[in-house]
This record gives structure tokens, C-alpha cells and sequence, in this order.
């Protein structure tokens, strides 16, 4: 019995529904925690998941785990570019500053949370994010 990933290279359109069903709450997640706004994300979503269906249809993805590793692959580079385009000084890095070491935890409520989140500069956002992905 084929797998969802071999139905959706066919071109099943359940297949990819299932596949888009199973990826896409995370895709969104970052999208929001990336962009810092809900109608961008909103709208990367869909541009992220074109370029998945073009690498399935393609043969490129060849398992469930794979498509979920390229997806958040493709959303970061999705988001990086759009922040880059708008600032592209948003991801140097700053000079003088050692970011080895260090562990940080912190028990904030979810509003605290994300206002510091929000309020990090892209890079140190990404790298924070990237590193629970």
C-alpha cells in the first residue's frame, strides 16, 4: 500500500491535504514568530507550500519526516528573505558580540513571552527559535 508521500508524488490531491494538514500549524508558527505579523504570515503560508508541492511533484522529498525538514527549511528561508528585503542590515551580525555559552531559561506567561519575542531583532529572534525547531 502506498504511502501519503508516494500518493502525493502522483499528484493525489488527499495526499497533499494530509501532508498540508500534518506541516501546516507549524509553517504558520514560525511564519507569525518570524514576521512579527499575522496578515504576512498568513500569506507566506501558501507561497511556502507551492514550492513543497513543486519539490514533491518533482521527486525531490521522498518521506513524511524529509517534507517536514524541508518545509521549516523553506519557511525560514521564506521569512529570512522578506525581512531581508525590507532591512537588509537585519542579519549581520552585530561586531563584538561572543553568543557561545550561556544557557537561558525563563518561566514567562505566554503575553510576556511573546512581547519578548516581538521585541528581539530578527537575528537573535531566528537564532533563538531556530535552535527549539
Amino acid at each position: 500500500m502506498p504511502t501519503i508521500i508516494e500518493k502525493a508524488c502522483r499528484g493525489n490531491v488527499e495526499a497533499m491535504r494530509a501532508l498540508y494538514d500534518l506541516n501546516k500549524r507549524e509553517t504558520l508558527f514560525l511564519c507569525r514568530v518570524f514576521l512579527g505579523n499575522e496578515k504576512e504570515a498568513a500569506c507566506a503560508v501558501p507561497q511556502i507550500f507551492k514550492k513543497m508541492w513543486e519539490m514533491l511533484l518533482s521527486g525531490q522529498v521522498q518521506s513524511e519526516e524529509e517534507f517536514r525538514r524541508v518545509s521549516i527549511r523553506k519557511t525560514v528561508n521564506y521569512c529570512r528573505a522578506s525581512i531581508a528585503g525590507k532591512d537588509p542590515k537585519a542579519f549581520r551580525m552585530p561586531a563584538g558580540r561572543n553568543f557561545a555559552g550561556g544557557e537561558y531559561e525563563m518561566d514567562l506567561g505566554k503575553e510576556a513571552y511573546t512581547r519578548a519575542l516581538k521585541g528581539l531583532p530578527p537575528l537573535y529572534r531566528f537564532l533563538y527559535v531556530l535552535r527549539g525547531v
